[in-house]
């Protein structure tokens, strides 16, 4: 299972490219000494599948996301130098956290204007 930061490296990912997606090798079906079980894929229109770049577990980061956006010409971005490019990654990072608990705080704000008289919520209980 993917952890939280892969799931939000995966979506940012996703949400910078819909043709680029992360893709982690379970380790049930890993090679023996596999050193790169994630991987970004690039989904090209005519069906290809593209292996991006290889990565190791410990590279599951913000320095992903500065490696795609310092390297993405395609989009006529002028290529970012590497330092603004890992800055912009852990900002994006940072954001979709925010994002991540604020939808969770609406949810629960949902839920606490539905819930019966007496309903607990951390211990806490609503009247």
């Amino acid at each position: 299972m993917l952890s939280a930061e892969a799931l939000r490296i995966a979506e940012i990912i996703y949400d910078y490219d819909p043709r680029l997606e992360l893709a982690w090798i379970p380790p049930n079906d890993r090679l023996l000494n596999e050193e790169y079980p994630y991987s970004v894929i690039y989904n090209d229109p005519s069906g290809r599948r593209n292996v991006v770049m290889r990565l190791r577990e410990t590279e599951l980061d913000h320095r992903v996301l500065a490696r795609l956006w310092e390297t993405d010409t395609a989009k006529g971005n002028n290529i970012l130098s590497s330092i603004e490019a890992e800055e912009a990654a852990r900002q994006a990072i940072e954001l979709k956290k925010q994002q991540e608990d604020l939808e969770e705080k609406r949810e629960l704000a949902a839920w606490m204007v539905k819930a019966p008289v007496g309903a607990r919520h951390n211990g806490i209980r609503l009247t």
